[in-house]
């Protein structure tokens, strides 16, 4: 009896993995496209903002400009 208990459960275990796998394959496979571009981000550093904050900024305004250039205006 213990063994049948443990057989169902395993059986259901790896059905639900397969199940999951195969829910995460056809919800994820879609087309992609990627194309490289430039663009350039700037942010002034002052005495209330640190040197890595003002890159952090200046790398997030340049991939704004970059996604802008791409055809997405909305980031």
């Amino acid at each position: 009896m213990m063994r049948q208990k443990f057989t169902n459960i395993c059986v259901l275990q790896s059905f639900l993995l397969l199940a999951n796998k195969l829910i995460f394959l056809f919800l994820i496979s879609t087309k992609v496209y990627a194309d490289w571009t430039k663009a350039e981000g700037r942010y002034f550093i002052s005495r209330n903002i640190s040197k890595g904050e003002a890159c952090d900024r200046a790398l997030m305004l340049a991939k704004r400009n970059a996604l802008s250039k791409k055809w997405f205006s909305k980031v």
